[in-house]
């Protein structure tokens, strides 16, 4: 499948063919990982893409999906993987993720560890995000102020086939002063309250996410993406999760204020997902099935 080219119009997401753009995501941090392994692009990538697609068409969401993965990260992590590889593997994800209308986004982790050097880090950015011939996202860096990089100095290239951000956010009005301009690239995105304060079947978290979305286009005037909400798995999970499908449905009815991701302990690994995950994503696709319409 061909995937459209995607530009920035003010506060949205806007097709080649003048359409909006809904940025409809999934968390699958490993792909990189599992594509340079043996046999990797047919038995641990290409299953989990069909299954992803799979669901969400199920679900009546039959719009692009954005595969968020890690490039690199400390081989502790599932996803962790050195940074110095054939960058032609990079180019073989998104082309097969676009086989099933997948964009990647691709984004780092742990540069501290791994790549700390910063002329290392802004030629692997330079050289990985150029390999790259097909539509897709680039993402800095996940969490960069806990990562070890300066999103300020070190960023990927516009390449014509690529929308940036640099994966720094701010609370808008709060004590650092709000979002600094330095940071935005072509768009922005955030990872915000995980709280379950309020009523267990409106959480402060759910309830927030629409109000992020708002403050963010409205003060930034940028397109702008939840990347990293609470992630579905075990609710005793020290990052924060939960596991209720009506709760999914109601994340997934967010995409109609702006970008949303369905993140997940399993897609931190990129497993294929277990029965429960499985309901959670169906749920979630069902919201923005019925959002988007």
């Amino acid at each position: 499948m061909t995937m459209q080219k995607i530009h920035i119009g003010g506060d949205f997401f806007v097709n080649e063919d003048g359409s909006e753009f809904h940025y409809v995501g999934l968390s699958d941090f490993a792909l990189p990982k599992r594509i340079q392994m043996t046999d990797g692009p047919e038995a641990l990538v290409r299953p989990v893409i069909i299954e992803r697609r799979s669901i969400a068409d199920k679900a009546g969401y039959t719009g692009p999906i954005v595969l968020r993965c890690m490039k690199y990260g400390h081989p502790n992590n599932p996803f962790g993987c050195s940074p110095w590889y054939d960058f032609q593997k990079l180019n073989d994800l998104a082309h097969m993720a676009a086989e099933y209308n997948c964009y990647i986004d691709f984004t780092t982790a742990d540069n501290q560890y791994v790549l700390p050097n910063q002329a290392d880090q802004q030629r692997h950015q330079n050289e990985s995000c150029s390999a790259i011939t097909v539509f897709h996202f680039d993402e800095t860096c996940n969490e960069p102020f806990k990562n070890g990089i300066d999103v300020n100095v070190v960023k990927p290239p516009s390449t014509g086939m690529n929308l940036r951000d640099s994966g720094m956010y701010y609370e808008i009005g709060g004590p650092d002063g709000g979002w600094r301009e330095s940071t935005i690239l072509d768009y922005v995105s955030g990872h915000f309250t995980r709280s379950r304060d309020m009523d267990p079947r409106f959480p402060k978290w759910l309830i927030d996410m629409n109000d992020q979305l708002a403050v963010m286009r409205s003060h930034l005037r940028r397109a702008s993406v939840l990347k990293e909400p609470i992630g579905w798995g075990d609710p005793s999970h020290p990052s924060g999760r939960f596991n209720d499908p009506y709760l999914a449905k109601l994340m997934g009815q967010v995409a109609s204020y702006g970008g949303i991701v369905f993140h997940s302990t399993v897609g931190v690994s990129s497993d294929g997902w277990d029965e429960s995950t499985k309901n959670g994503a169906f749920a979630f696709f069902t919201g923005v099935a019925n959002a988007l319409r």
